[in-house]
Parts: C-alpha cells; structure tokens; sequence
C-alpha cells in the first residue's frame, strides 16, 4: 500500500547500502520532524483551491494576480471569490456580450446586451421602415419610439451596443460608475456602449431612461409623458 507524504519518514527514503547504520539511523530519525512539519504546511500553498476559506486580505491580493480588471475594494467578499475563480475563462472570451454580462453579474449587477443588428433585426421584423425620405407619414404609418419596437436605446451606427441596466441591482453607492467602468473593461476595443436603465415596479409601471432621455410607460399601453 502506498504511503502519502506525512506517512513517509526520513529512513524510507534511505538506500539500501546505509539504511540499517545505527548512526544514519538515528539521524534520519531526528528529521523526521521536520519532515512532517513541512508536509503539514503544504496545504496552505494550494490557495487557488482553497478560495472559499481565504481572508478576504488575501483575496484583494489574488485579484492583482489574476489581472481582474474591474476590482472594487468595496464589492461583498463572496462576489470578489467569484470575479477571481472566473477570471481566466472571462478573460478568454473579454470583448464579447457574453463576457460584458458575465462581468457585470459577477460583480452584482443585472443587465442585457443588444447589438446594433439585434436591434435593426427587431425593427426590420416588426415592419419598420427608415426615415430616409422614401414614403410620406400619411396615415397608412405612425412613428413609434424605437425602444419600443426594438427594446433598445437608439444606435446610430454598427459599433454601438445597447446595455440594458436593471438599476434595481443598484445597491451599493457609485454603482453607476462602477457599471460604466466594468462594461468598458469588458468590451472590445471599437464597440461603444449606449445606456438604457429601467426599473420594474410592482404595480406595473416600467420607468426607463437612457443618457439621453426619459419615458415613463406602462406595461402594455400607450407610452405616458413624464
């Protein structure tokens, strides 16, 4: 049966030739105390496995190790476990939606991702047409917000992308700095974030907001002036 390493005294690793000399003997004997303390402390080298158990002092440092490039010195303990056990699959897929989201959640916070084709693609389903000097508003259509059809702040062009923010997941005080900074972490390098914040409520009212603008609305209804 094989033996594990604090099972192992020094006179095991003996050879043959020496390995019953009464003086080697006695001084391998006096080793093995050594040897077993050094063993007993091997555990405290495997600190990736053992995340969970770690004070949080020692989780701040691995987050310079791993490169997380969103660390808030003031995120919960356990979210900071969780940037750090994911940053190297985040880090292989950084730049994409998925990548933006995931960083996003793991630090606390609820959002979508809509790219500017998702976007066109809703519109050009719904039967929207642009305003591009071709037809007349006369009465056969009507304008109608483009959120509204696509679920999206306006784009304006290929390399914009929509993040829809929940700011019911705004807990902590500076989240809307925090937010900014970890999508523009997240993103790759010729994509440009457009905002759009809502909030759901419990009576049904759905308030939403973008940088630019905002419309209060109710869920299912014609949209309310603010």
């Amino acid at each position: 049966m094989s033996k594990g390493i604090t099972d192992i005294s020094f006179a095991d690793l003996l050879p043959e030739s020496i390995k019953n000399d009464p003086v080697i003997k006695d001084a391998a004997a006096t080793l093995d105390g050594e040897l077993k303390a050094v063993a007993g402390l091997m555990p405290q080298a495997e600190i990736y496995s053992r995340i969970d158990g770690l004070d949080e002092d020692v989780i701040d440092l691995l987050a310079w190790q791993f490169n997380v490039d969103f660390w808030n010195m003031d995120l919960p303990v356990a979210n900071k476990r969780e940037l750090i056990r994911n940053s190297i699959g985040w880090h292989k897929k950084k730049g994409t939606p998925w990548a933006i989201i995931e960083a996003l959640r793991k630090s606390g916070y609820y959002a979508e991702i809509i790219t500017y084709q998702d976007a066109q693609n809703a519109v050009k389903a719904a039967g929207g047409s642009k305003l591009d000097g071709t037809w007349n508003l006369d009465g056969a259509r009507s304008l109608v917000p483009f959120s509204q059809v696509s679920g999206a702040a306006y784009m304006e062009h290929w390399a914009q992308f929509c993040v829809k923010f929940d700011i019911l997941s705004s807990e902590r005080s500076g989240w809307e700095a925090e937010a900014r900074n970890i999508v523009n972490e997240a993103k790759n390098a010729r994509s440009h974030p457009v905002w759009l914040y809502f909030l759901k409520l419990t009576a049904g009212l759905e308030t939403t907001t973008t940088s630019r603008a905002m419309v209060c609305k109710r869920t299912q209804a014609r949209p309310l002036k603010c």
